[in-house]
């Protein structure tokens, strides 16, 4: 299970399933690491997935 989102600006938030626990990315237009959170509930990494892509979106 992956969702993905591209902003308009370059700046790109995933979350994905890694084994037993969600991983959500959140990279900056030019490829480079922002932050990273690994979570173990759905609901917590849904959290973390809309708070960065408000982040990303208003970066």
């Amino acid at each position: 299970m992956t969702r993905e989102k591209l902003h308009k600006n370059g700046w790109f938030v995933c979350m994905m399933k890694d084994g037993f626990y969600y991983r959500v990315i959140c990279r900056k237009s030019n490829g480079e690491l922002h932050d990273k959170m690994l979570c173990d509930t759905y609901k917590g990494a849904c959290e973390y997935y809309s708070a960065f892509n408000r982040i990303a979106a208003n970066a």
